[in-house]
């Protein structure tokens, strides 16, 4: 099999950048002011970017990539740590960190690109074989850390990656080496770094809240072994298969979604229903009481949310997804845009003032409203604003707008927005479902609907962890859909069987019902008045 891999350009001119003497450059590695991740990244940049572009023998460069390798991956793992949880748009600080860091992760796939092109060209080697098998891991295990950090901060992949990920497989296959284990790094063999990449791109990782990518991972690397390519034949069931066709620059498509023509010889299956009733198995021990201990699972799956996400996983791995509203092509609609809980509350309040906002409004002087706090201080509040958009496309279900040049929002997916339109002339409730964050000045972001007309209202938990006033939503009943009324509140409110006192136009008390969605930034439920 022969390989076409996209390799830097030779330029020589940049030699005085590049320290070809292992023993001096583990040196100025190891000097390297990691604590000024920019300036680090940056050095270490132009280094491996000029290495990448001189004449060195193979042996030599295997060495010295080696040695960069380390470097390298506890830099990019910093700036994956400082963006990992950052709204977006990101700061220039953030986009600049997170650009660096996907163009080391790309230099260091070069470097072991041009070591692997030039031994796959020599008809005799002596530990070619060996050889090989380390240089095609390190190249998916740069790829795939690229991957998940591009899917981390809602970047597009970049041109020709996936390509290069199902050729360098399809090349370790072709020497029979793709399960030998490198004993160094997990995950320990190509197969298993392939494998790593096709599950994070068919977790739908723009629907992932912020951290959960991270979470996913560790999920993989427990159960991520139970999913496996397979050729392609006539499948009696189209659930939780995908297909890989390995010539296309892109992931594995759902099988039902695919509508064009295959070709036997060279697509192939990747089938995750087996992974998906694991996971189905792993969701039911959770919610019979299980601990994440005892089910050899991080601490954080004992959270409520990781079983929203698991059941996510396993929608995403084991069934076809059903659409009951088809998407119309957007009509350049502008809408307006608010965020937040505390932000839509202020907002509504201020269009519809009522004469005892004053006293319900009064909150403990050390809260801190994160939708409008100032920079100014603690306690300083800005008026809340909406910002405009453009409507892309639009269904009874939801909407996908998208902006560029904004910082005036903070968007993370699982967000409350209010939005309205002059399609939408009601402010109408929405969650954040995906974001994407391409071109660089572009906002991207799909939205589902929850309920219009929304009312501001006040809500206090007397013996939760939260005992002040809290600004909350009652979405009103929708009898044409047969939706009772429901409250989405704070995360931290809501405490299961606890009542609750509603303050709206007079005061009551309230029991929680049934949980129809908890996550990270709310919760949403039905109720009934009991006073």
């Amino acid at each position: 099999m022969h390989l076409n891999l996209a390799l830097p350009v030779p330029d020589p001119s940049l030699s005085h950048l590049a320290e070809t003497r292992p023993k001096y450059l583990q040196t100025w590695l190891e000097r390297l002011p990691v604590a000024n991740l920019h300036e680090s990244a940056q050095a270490l940049l132009l280094s491996l970017a000029a290495q990448n572009r001189q004449a060195i023998a193979d042996d030599s460069r295997q060495k010295l990539l080696e040695l960069y390798r380390i470097t390298v991956h506890t830099l990019t793992g910093a700036v994956k740590l400082q963006i990992s949880d950052a709204a977006l748009p990101l700061t220039e600080k953030q986009h600049q960190l997170a650009t660096l860091a996907r163009e080391l992760l790309i230099e260091l796939a070069n470097g072991y690109k041009i070591v692997l092109q030039a031994s796959s060209g020599r008809l005799l080697s002596f530990r070619g074989k060996p050889d090989q098998t380390q240089t095609m891991q390190r190249i998916l295990s740069a790829n795939s850390r690229l991957l998940t950090l591009c899917y981390e901060g809602y970047a597009d992949v970049p041109t020709g990656l996936w390509s290069e990920i199902h050729q360098i497989y399809r090349y370790a296959v072709h020497q029979n080496v793709q399960d030998d284990i490198i004993t160094d790094t997990p995950p320990a063999s190509v197969s298993q770094l392939y494998r790593l990449c096709l599950l994070i791109a068919t977790a739908d990782p723009y629907r992932l809240t912020l951290g959960e990518v991270s979470k996913v991972l560790d999920l993989l690397r427990l159960y991520g072994d139970i999913a496996q390519t397979q050729p392609l034949t006539t499948p009696v069931q189209t659930n939780g298969l995908f297909l890989i066709s390995p010539d296309k620059d892109q992931p594995p498509l759902p099988l039902f979604r695919y509508t064009g023509s295959t070709d036997p010889a060279r697509d192939y299956l990747f089938n995750t229903l087996e992974l998906a009733r694991r996971l189905h198995q792993l969701f039911n021990l959770l919610k019979s009481g299980k601990s994440a201990a005892q089910l050899g699972l991080p601490g954080y799956a004992d959270e409520a949310t990781y079983q929203g996400l698991l059941q996510r996983l396993i929608r995403n791995w084991g069934h076809e997804p059903t659409r009951h509203f088809n998407r119309r092509g957007g009509s350049d609609d502008e809408a307006e845009l608010c965020t937040g809980i505390r932000a839509i509350h202020g907002f509504l309040l201020a269009a519809h003032p009522t004469p005892d906002n004053t006293q319900q409004g009064t909150l403990d002087p050390d809260e801190i409203s994160i939708s409008t706090i100032s920079a100014l201080g603690r306690n300083h509040r800005t008026d809340t604003i909406a910002t405009h958009w453009i409507v892309t496309n639009d269904s009874a279900s939801g909407l996908a707008l998208h902006k560029r040049n904004s910082t005036s929002v903070n968007l993370k997916v699982g967000e409350v927005v209010a939005v309205r339109s002059h399609q939408l002339p009601l402010w109408n409730i929405g969650v954040v479902r995906w974001l994407r964050n391409s071109p660089a000045d572009q906002i991207e972001f799909g939205l589902q609907m929850l309920s219009p007309n929304p009312q501001p209202v006040w809500i206090r938990n007397a013996v939760g962890r939260i005992r002040t006033n809290q600004p909350a939503l009652l979405l009103p009943a929708n009898p044409i859909l047969q939706l009772p009324q429901q409250l989405l509140v704070p995360r931290g409110v809501y405490v299961p069987d606890m009542p609750l006192e509603l303050s709206a136009a007079t005061n009551s008390s309230i029991l929680p019902g049934k949980v129809l969605e908890h996550t990270h930034n709310f919760d949403l439920f039905e109720f009934q008045k009991i006073s």
